[in-house]
């Protein structure tokens, strides 16, 4: 049977937000749990397309990334928020691939549970665009986390 205990995160687990940006998760966290948005909406969900400044790395070769979803935009006490639904990729001259379709995982913001994508998801995406960088990174915060419990 695996027991975990609670403690206290190490410095180097923590993620440091500005004030700013932590004020509007929280707010946000707790707007989910009461589906109160519509009082921070700036933009109503809509269509949009846009061309990464990254491009996928596959095999040998260079290739634009673009993704498109729904898009809905936030304002929550000067903190711009973008809210994505039914995001999909689309590598080079390849056709759209299906929208992303996931549960999200949850995280505890100041005692505040907020949806975030699932690591496992990021970091299969990351790999297959190539951006073994971003996947490295996220491998490594799993491993750091799985030794916390070790």
């Amino acid at each position: 049977m695996l027991v975990i205990e609670s403690r206290i995160p190490k410095p180097e687990e923590l993620v440091v937000l500005d004030k700013r940006l932590l004020d509007a998760t929280i707010t946000i966290g707790k707007s989910l749990e009461e589906c109160k948005l519509a009082k921070y909406r700036v933009a109503a969900p809509a269509m949009m397309e846009k061309k990464l400044e990254r491009e996928a790395k596959i095999g040998l070769k260079l290739h634009p990334v673009e993704i498109r979803s729904y898009r809905g935009q936030f304002n929550v006490n000067g903190s711009k928020l973008d809210v994505h639904g039914d995001l999909q990729i689309k590598v080079g001259d390849w056709e759209w691939g299906d929208p992303l379709d996931f549960y999200a995982d949850y995280v505890y913001v100041v005692g505040v549970k907020v949806p975030v994508v699932p690591l496992q998801l990021k970091s299969e995406i990351y790999n297959g665009l190539g951006w073994r960088d971003r996947a490295t990174k996220i491998h490594e915060a799993v491993i750091r986390s799985r030794h916390k419990f070790g």
